[in-house]
């Protein structure tokens, strides 16, 4: 088992990769707000510099499958799909399908994509309207086990989407912010979910502190949220 990286290499990871999480958040579109899902891409992306080994892919292939594996769980809890159903069957396995039915020269319609997954009808017309309607592209997805080495069934979107019994994202990120004393507060959003965001300079001088005092007030948030985080996922 890969040891996790420092916490300062995890931290400077997050920070340096803040643009990623924006991406992705803009190129998913969804009932979801935006704050919403930038909160939860910047979940996902502390979840890939706490697992990344540097050995198996580039930081932002394997941070982008975090950062949309947990806004897509977001929005399959909210589109009322339940775990282990069909649906989700078909959700991981359709931009493949697709691709594959198109590439030998016929039209992927949902009675040939149903045929090939093995499910109903409706469950491919389901996620269909929900992947299109979200305008998720459908090569927004690399394959997992080419880019990252691992497998399939234990690729971020599957273990993220899949896990059961884990609370709602939401609620998550509500008491990980609860957590934080204001001014931590402030600084995460400020530098996390604002868009573009401040600097830690503009932070100091706000509040007429030093730069190197709102990286310390960062660090110290990001740290409380790593515990929560922990928390709640043992507690699942």
């Amino acid at each position: 088992m890969t040891m996790p990286l420092p916490l300062d290499e995890q931290h400077r990871l997050i920070v340096n990769n803040r643009a990623l999480v924006y991406h992705i958040s803009r190129q998913i579109g969804s009932s979801l707000e935006y704050d919403e899902k930038v909160s939860l891409g910047f979940l996902g992306l502390a979840e890939a510099a706490r697992r990344y080994n540097p050995t198996i892919a580039a930081f932002t292939t394997y941070a982008a499958l975090w950062i949309r594996a947990y806004i897509y769980r977001e929005m399959m809890a909210a589109s009322g799909i339940p775990q282990g159903s069909d649906a989700r069957k078909v959700f991981f396995k359709i931009r493949k399908v697709i691709r594959s039915i198109e590439g030998a020269g016929q039209e992927a319609t949902n009675e040939r994509v149903a045929k090939r997954i093995g499910v109903s009808e409706e469950s491919v017309s389901r996620i269909r309207a929900l992947l299109f309607g979200a305008h998720v592209r459908l090569d927004a997805h690399p394959d997992v086990a080419k880019l990252t080495g691992v497998k399939s069934d234990d690729n971020p979107e599957t273990s993220v989407i899949e896990a059961d019994g884990v609370a709602k994202s939401k609620a998550r990120v509500r008491r990980m912010l609860q957590r934080l004393a204001p001014v931590e507060r402030e600084v995460i959003k400020r530098r996390f979910v604002q868009d573009p965001p401040s600097t830690l300079q503009q932070i100091g001088d706000d509040h007429n502190r030093t730069r190197e005092w709102a990286r310390l007030v960062e660090v110290k948030a990001l740290r409380k949220i790593k515990a929560t985080w922990e928390r709640t996922r043992e507690s699942a």
